[in-house]
């Protein structure tokens, strides 16, 4: 397990994707599907570390999140024997987690809650190369100013219901 794990802390820790690769966009929508072809250009600067595999290749791929916002990512690769790994880091750079281990043409990661606003980076890993594709789910901003909205009218009904009972105490006591 620990060999299938370290392609992906190295790749988090040593700058991944070499230069040359095709921008990637602005940043990813939950619910779109990114998908992209990772060749010699995608190399990720870590084949030395991983002789077992010929090297990996890899994309850095920009989403913008809000606290508190969950996410779960799914990269998926074709091709016989190709495996995958994706992982997230914070604004900071600051590797987050990723799949423990190598995940045979699907990976899966769920972040629960991420800590601040900002734009984080989705890695995706392969020890291929070849086409890959990237899902981002999770609640769209929308979703989230709605959540946010009704957690204040939540908020609000509660102050409301506290008032009016404090208004028939003193009513209450004014008719003693």
């Amino acid at each position: 397990m620990f060999r299938t794990f370290v392609p992906f802390v190295l790749a988090a820790l040593c700058g991944l994707c070499a230069p040359g690769l095709a921008a990637p966009p602005d940043t990813l929508k939950p619910g779109e599907d990114y998908k992209d072809t990772l060749g010699e250009k995608s190399r990720a600067k870590l084949g030395a570390f991983i002789p077992s595999t010929g090297g990996c290749y890899g994309a850095d791929l920009p989403v913008t999140l809000k606290a508190g916002q969950s996410l779960t990512m799914t990269a998926t690769v074709v091709g016989k024997g190709r495996r995958v790994l994706v992982g997230i880091s914070d604004p900071t750079g600051k590797f987050l987690g990723g799949t423990p281990a190598w995940g045979d043409k699907t990976a899966t990661f769920t972040v629960e809650e991420v800590n601040a606003d900002g734009k984080y980076m989705i890695t995706v890993v392969t020890d291929m190369i070849g086409p890959y594709a990237l899902r981002v789910t999770g609640p769209s901003e929308d979703e989230l100013d709605i959540k946010a909205l009704e957690e204040r009218i939540k908020q609000a009904e509660k102050s409301l219901a506290d008032l009016k009972a404090k208004l028939d105490v003193l009513k209450a006591k004014k008719k003693q």
